[in-house]
């Protein structure tokens, strides 16, 4: 299993995204719903690109309770070059039942985007939408064993980039044929996308983070088996950062700060 970061690195980590945070300047609301106890299941809304806000969002909680968020992701990213030895430094795992229930059984903080991949991989329009369709993992694993879900909202990154071409579209290009020819699915094809000036840098807009009520599960313990209920749980997790995302949007829109002019001339950019 793959060691979490240490403190040395949590602080080598921050110092690099000195820049990164000026550029997003983050903001956070409902820190202070998080409970205290172990395991937690955080389950979110995946923004494009994937990776431009989730970092913030783990060292927040880090901040927070001094335990990182452990997450479990597509065991295609523990085959790339470069980007496994990324994961496996954040104390990222596979996906797999196995995986989820121990990190469980050990207490931690467990980071499940239940959309995965194909809400990175968005097409045009798909702001914020989330696509979790019919998966239920993390609400059966949490009755099961009586986990706490904590859900959470991000705004902003999607907004950081236009898509020029999304996932379709690519596959309808001349390219398609051998995307399938290799047995690439549909939502391991990121967008092509534009931000600053049309390159792939993005826009300085703000970044959102909310946490939602927490879920109990403990009145449940056992009953994963009971579908309708595991249903209900998923289904109520799904509302609140559904609900979460239109809270940040509403809070963005009143903020001079959500542009990076606008907190230069607010004097926001070092907040």
């Amino acid at each position: 299993m793959s060691a979490p970061l240490s403190e040395d690195w949590i602080r080598l980590l921050r110092k690099a995204f000195w820049g990164w945070n000026i550029w997003s300047s983050p903001r956070f609301y409902g820190l202070d719903l998080l409970p205290d106890e172990k395991p937690l299941i955080f389950v979110g809304n995946h923004t494009m690109m994937g990776a431009y806000d989730v970092p913030f969002m783990v060292l927040a909680v880090w901040d927070r309770s001094g335990k990182l968020l452990r997450g479990l992701a597509d065991p295609v990213h523990f085959r790339i070059p470069g980007w496994s030895w990324a994961m496996n430094r954040w104390g990222a795992l596979p996906s797999t039942r196995e995986n989820y229930a121990r990190l469980i059984r050990e207490g931690e903080y467990i980071l499940n985007f239940p959309g995965g991949g194909r809400e990175v991989s968005k097409s045009k329009g798909e702001r914020y939408q989330l696509h979790w369709e019919r998966r239920l993992g993390f609400a059966k694993l949490a009755v099961e064993f009586g986990c706490t879900i904590v859900p959470f909202s991000m705004v902003g990154a999607d907004d950081a980039w236009d898509i020029v071409m999304d996932a379709e579209q690519i596959l309808d290009s001349p390219v398609g044929p051998w995307l399938r020819s290799k047995k690439i699915r549909r939502d391991q094809i990121l967008p092509w996308v534009a931000g600053v000036g049309g390159t792939i840098v993005p826009r300085p807009g703000r970044l959102y983070f909310n946490i939602g009520t927490p879920i109990s599960t403990a009145h449940l313990k056992g009953k994963h088996e009971d579908l309708e209920l595991v249903i209900g749980v998923r289904d109520r997790a799904q509302k609140e950062v559904e609900e979460g995302i239109e809270f940040l949007k509403a809070e963005r829109a009143k903020d001079p700060g959500r542009t990076l002019w606008g907190r230069i001339k607010t004097g926001q950019v070092f907040e």
